[in-house]
């Protein structure tokens, strides 16, 4: 395995702008009177360029504000980044963490292996030793960020700036932040989102049988078609293919619009009536009943 000083020292980039630090078990010694008996100075290496580093610092943060480490207090008194750990058979337990002062990593395990009880055991230590060091040491209390490093909002699906289509996701919001360097700013808008007619009264994809009072607006998903068959994804039901509006509308409910004439395009839907199938068929008939799907209903006055 790795040791603990190797990991903690792996850390070191993003905790100090994209510098390498080589760990030491010693700083100086000095004898009684002060003299220098040894000596190990820091010895630095640029890894990544401090626009990286602190993107990868912005990151970590959320590993300890909403993650697996969000139980450290220290951050209600300056900011933290850092991430746990844990092997397979959970005979060891991490956390390498820092502030913009201080680096600390903690291992727990056993000499022979066997599983560790206590999630918060890594995080609870750091989080003991890391506060009476910042309360005694001070200093800054927030990452710095250059000025090439932007934070930015973006859609979750495509990685691109949002456009109106993604706004009006069924499953709502799909606005996430990010920060990026000025270099690699995303800059066309979502391909992933169109827009597409839904029948508001009845549910399903609009159609040219669907009234005109009844049609809003969604934005469903243009996913590629690279999913098996037959297999069961969470935004099978959201996707989009063709024009629904001259495409023949699908009778079975219980399938997306589009599978009676292109299949299982992007996997199956996990829910039994998807929100992508067609809206009802409506057909008027002489007798002023209006069928839906096969099912007589009263028509509206």
């Amino acid at each position: 395995g790795v040791p603990l000083r190797d990991m903690t020292a792996a850390y070191t980039p993003f905790a100090d702008g994209g510098l390498y630090h080589t760990w030491r078990s010693y700083f100086r010694v000095l004898d009684a009177e002060g003299n220098l008996l040894l000596s190990k100075p820091d010895r630095t290496e640029r890894v990544l360029s401090p626009g990286n580093a602190a993107i990868m610092t912005k990151l970590l943060e959320g590993c300890v504000k909403e993650g697996t480490a969000s139980s450290i207090t220290l951050r209600g008194l300056v900011e933290c980044a850092g991430k746990t750990g844990t092997t397979a058979n959970e005979g060891d337990r991490w956390f390498i963490g820092y502030t913009p002062e201080l680096l600390c990593g903690v291992w727990c395990g056993y000499e022979y292996p066997e599983p560790i009880k206590g999630r918060t055991l890594c995080t609870g230590i750091w989080n003991d030793v890391m506060t009476l060091l910042t309360q005694k040491r001070g200093g800054k209390e927030q990452f710095s960020i250059p000025d090439d490093v932007i934070r930015l909002s973006f859609c979750q699906d495509s990685g691109e700036r949002m456009s109106n289509a993604c706004l009006l996701d069924p499953r709502g919001s799909r606005e996430a932040v990010g920060w990026f360097l000025r270099s690699n700013l995303p800059l066309s808008s979502c391909h992933r989102h169109v827009l597409c007619p839904y029948d508001g009264q009845n549910g399903g994809v609009a159609h040219e049988g669907t009234p005109e009072e009844n049609r809003i607006f969604v934005g469903l998903l243009q996913l590629d078609p690279t999913r098996p068959p037959g297999v069961r994804v969470t935004d099978a039901e959201y996707a989009y293919f063709g024009d629904p509006l001259t495409m023949l509308p699908n009778p079975d409910a219980e399938k997306a619009y589009f599978a009676h004439l292109k299949g299982d395009l992007f996997g199956v839907s996990r829910t039994a009536l998807p929100y992508n199938r067609s809206a009802p068929i409506q057909i008027e008939e002489e007798d002023g009943e209006e069928k839906q799907n096969g099912q007589s209903h009263p028509s509206p006055e």
